[in-house]
């Protein structure tokens, strides 16, 4: 990782705030061994956050990371205030780091993305109309903190979505859904497919299924 990679992430000058812009977000950045993205993932958080919101933390979750992920992270924290690194000491799942995430926020509004740059940050701007009448936008799944805080999740893996959209239906949220585009994976290893996260996907949804079937509206 380069110097020039960990530049400093100070406001931009010229950034025009938009005029609906979110009282507080916070962008969580859930992560396993994404050293060779972080930093980007960061900057254009930082950057979308400094257009959406008046106000904006970035908490990156390292998920036990054996690469430079959580040291590339930190270092940038160091030169940003608005950068928060929460280090899992081994890796726990997906469902863990969004949970740490959620548990982490400070902020009214918090938006669950993933660091490896596959989606454009700059599409956060046309989720900002529904979030004027909406507790819970489902595309990159931006939901309100009071909303969170009405349960408990549980799942630990991949089916942390389906738990955090299911569970938040039964606590009356109003849900928007918009479409997002998704860029291919240019650094780091995908994991969805490793057949140990899809057997654990399966595993999991066998032991939520009753609580998921009772929470339902």
């Amino acid at each position: 990782m380069t110097d020039a990679a960990l530049q400093p992430l100070a406001p931009s000058p010229g950034v025009e705030r938009l005029p609906n812009a979110l009282a507080g977000l916070t962008i969580v950045l859930p992560c396993f061994n994404e050293a060779d993205n972080i930093a980007d993932a960061i900057r254009y958080a930082t950057a979308a956050a400094e257009r959406c919101a008046t106000g904006h933390e970035i908490v990156v979750v390292d998920d036990g990371s054996t690469d430079e992920t959580a040291s590339v992270a930190a270092r940038l924290a160091e030169r940003d205030r608005r950068v928060r690194v929460v280090v899992h000491t081994r890796n726990r799942g997906y469902g863990d780091a969004v949970r740490t995430g959620i548990a982490a926020a400070r902020m009214p509004w918090v938006f669950l993305t993933d660091a490896d740059l596959q989606f454009d940050l700059s599409e956060l701007e046309d989720f900002l109309p529904l979030a004027t009448h909406a507790d819970l936008v489902v595309g990159w799944r931006i939901l309100r903190r009071d909303l969170l805080e009405r349960f408990t999740l549980e799942a630990t893996g991949a089916m942390i979505s389906t738990e955090l959209v299911v569970k938040s239906l039964a606590a009356g949220a109003r849900l928007e859904e918009f479409g997002v585009h998704h860029r291919p994976r240019v650094a780091g290893e995908q994991s969805g497919a490793n057949p140990r996260v899809v057997a654990r996907a399966f595993f999991e949804l066998a032991r939520l299924r009753r609580t998921l079937h009772a929470a339902r509206p």
